[in-house]
């Protein structure tokens, strides 16, 4: 028997809206068959530890990611030009 209620909601990705098909919203989807995530804005990791159906994974999402490189890079920088001062205070 076919389940007509996957066929009346909307077929795309709440996270980013990319067209997502009925069978992996079925499968990964939530129990309504909404997919949160899909593999247009997630990894094919995170999807597999239920980020599609909107559960928290442990794996951080690619976001998480760059946020994480981009505060180190910052924090690299502000070490390096503090430094640079401190090299010219001294040269003085």
């Amino acid at each position: 028997m076919m389940r007509l209620s996957y066929e009346a909601q909307p077929r795309y990705c709440d996270n980013c809206g990319a067209q997502v098909i009925n069978d992996f919203r079925r499968v990964y989807g939530d129990g309504g068959g909404v997919a949160h995530r899909c593999l247009e804005c997630d990894t094919a990791v995170r999807i597999q530890q239920g980020s599609a159906a909107g559960r928290d994974v442990r794996t951080p999402s690619l976001d998480e990611r760059h946020r994480e490189c981009d505060e180190r890079a910052a924090t690299t920088t502000r070490v390096r030009i503090q430094t640079d001062r401190r090299n010219r205070l001294r040269t003085v």
